[in-house]
């Protein structure tokens, strides 16, 4: 692993090479790597108890065995016959008077919601990113006003960039960030700088109490869902939808072979109209 770890640092941002080190960690396995079994793997697993990080080590440990497979340290991969966790069918889509009012709750100084998690909700609302990602924004993955997520970090494994909206841009330029550390994480956890935001269960809560008891359930990837689902409303194809939110999974083989477009204006293009909505929305 540690091989592994010196060559990826040759190629790759240290922020993600550090997300490699730290959930290879995770798994805490002894030995030679060749003689690491599937069984081996889902007793480490096990004791992961958060599905998030769950799938997150189980992506780590898929690119590396197949970084070892192409040095012939070992024959297969190990993580083969293992899924990431599955997550139920839902259909919450937030109307816009849901929408206006989570925004304002997120606003409103005075309530008792965590500073950087209003901003995180914000950012949900405005690029439809899973929070996971948007928690664990370092300085380091945004170049101008597009975004890049490491592999590392994205559920499917594959890097997704998006550009930014100039909502999004005035809340990220609203962040403090402590520029004596290296490639900070925008939103830290609380007393624990070198790890993200990750108080979600107390900070949903709050955001519920704060919205009151006649505001309908929803959780918070029911943002996800709504984003989507506003972009086909504002004319935008589906293909660009489904790149904004990295739903590779919605591209055939021979299409991600042939066509390496990356798309961004278009994307941009997305993004703004989205913006101009949502700002009238907020607005009105």
């Amino acid at each position: 692993m540690k091989l592994f770890i010196a060559e990826k640092r040759k190629a790759c941002r240290e922020s993600t090479v550090d997300l490699y080190d730290w959930f290879l960690g995770r798994l805490d396995l002894t030995g030679y790597v060749a003689d690491i079994t599937p069984d081996d793997l889902t007793r480490a697993l096990k004791k992961i108890k958060s599905k998030s990080t769950n799938d997150h080590v189980l992506i780590t440990a898929r690119i590396f065995f197949n970084w070892c497979i192409k040095r012939r340290y070992v024959e297969r991969n190990p993580t083969a016959s293992f899924a990431t966790h599955a997550s139920p069918g839902r259909s919450r889509v937030l109307t816009e008077d849901e929408l206006r009012k989570i925004w304002a709750a997120c606003c409103d100084e005075t309530n008792e919601l965590p500073s950087l998690y209003r901003k995180i909700v914000k950012l949900l609302i405005l690029t439809g990113q899973r929070r996971g990602e948007i928690a664990a924004l370092r300085t380091s993955f945004i170049d101008g006003d597009v975004v890049t997520l490491p592999e590392i970090l994205t559920k499917n494994g594959v890097e997704h960039f998006f550009p930014l909206s100039n909502l999004a841009i005035e809340i990220l330029q609203s962040i403090e960030v402590d520029i004596t550390r290296n490639d900070a994480f925008l939103f830290p956890a609380r007393g624990k700088p070198d790890k993200c935001f990750n108080g979600w269960s107390k900070a949903i809560k709050s955001l519920r109490q704060t919205l009151g008891e006649d505001f309908p359930h929803f959780t918070i990837h029911d943002l996800r869902r709504t984003y989507r689902t506003n972009l086909g409303r504002l004319k935008v194809l589906p293909h660009i939808g489904e790149r904004l939110l990295n739903h590779v999974s919605e591209r055939s083989e021979v299409e991600m072979i042939y066509d390496r477009h990356h798309y961004l204006d278009e994307m941009r293009q997305a993004v703004e109209a989205y913006d101009a909505w949502f700002a009238a929305l907020i607005r009105s």
